[in-house]
C-alpha cells in the first residue's frame, strides 16, 4: 500500500508542477478558458503561438491591463476546476 501512495504523491507532484503560472510562478488549479485572440495578446513573452501557462490572477491583470489600452472589448471567458 505505501508503494502506491509513494506513486500517487510522485503523480501528484508531477500534475501540480505542470499546472505552474509562467508570470508569478504560483500554483494554480483553475482553468481559465479563453479566446485564442485574446490569448495570442496576453500570453507570457517568447511563447509560441498557444503556447503557455498563466494562473487566473495573472491572466485577469493582463486583462485588465488591455482594458485600459482599449485593446479588449469583453469577450466571455469560462472557469473550470483542474483538480
Amino acid at each position: 500500500m505505501d508503494e502506491i501512495n509513494e506513486s500517487l504523491q510522485d503523480w501528484w507532484k508531477r500534475e501540480i508542477e505542470d499546472c505552474t503560472c509562467q508570470e508569478c510562478g504560483k500554483i494554480f488549479t483553475i482553468d481559465v478558458l479563453i479566446p485564442n485572440r485574446l490569448w495570442e495578446q496576453i500570453k507570457p513573452e517568447g511563447k509560441p503561438k498557444g503556447g503557455g501557462l498563466l494562473c487566473g490572477s495573472c491572466i485577469m491583470k493582463k486583462i485588465e491591463e488591455l482594458s485600459f489600452q482599449n485593446t479588449f472589448n469583453g469577450t466571455a471567458l469560462k472557469v473550470r476546476v483542474i483538480k
